[in-house]
């Protein structure tokens, strides 16, 4: 890579014209995008709700039953549910990125999403303190990290 180019991006993103995402999942699955997503589904009300938090809910396209937080969240065509994930529906969705909940999702569910090319970033929470780590994480994944760093802090704050 040239110095040129290489200035440029690093110009593109401290301006926020580019974006670029590189996490480690749950799993240990390397997720790197180089643009925010446009199309997300969200496999767990609270990974709903913490989209709708950080400004990304114009992008949820599919959502699992029981995402009814906030009230426009009802709205959002449903995938499935706890016990069981319509993959037709969450296909003909033409998602961008999945969020996954590991305790509530299925391994074979998840397996067969990538197994089918999509992007599925998978997420845990075992203490009060993980909610703060996975706010920012989906703010890096969905460019919504400004967002994302304030919310972190009112929680935390609380």
């Amino acid at each position: 890579m040239s110095i040129l180019r290489l200035c440029c991006l690093i110009l593109g993103l401290l301006a926020g014209q580019i974006h670029a995402a590189a996490l480690t999942d749950v799993r240990g699955v390397r997720f790197s995008t180089d643009r925010p997503p446009q199309r997300i589904i969200s496999l767990a009300p609270h990974l709903t709700e913490l989209l709708f938090s950080i400004g990304a809910d114009k992008r949820i396209v599919g959502a699992i039953e029981y995402s009814d937080y906030p009230e426009a969240a009802r709205s959002i065509p449903r995938v499935g549910d706890a016990s069981r994930i319509d993959i037709e529906r969450i296909l003909s969705l033409r998602a961008d990125l999945v969020v996954a909940w590991q305790s509530g999702n299925t391994a074979a569910d998840i397996n067969k999403l990538e197994k089918l090319g999509l992007p599925v970033y998978v997420t845990e929470t075992h203490r009060l303190s993980d909610i703060a780590d996975l706010l920012l994480e989906l703010g890096r994944l969905t460019g919504k990290l400004t967002q994302a760093r304030r919310l972190e802090a009112e929680y935390l704050k609380r």
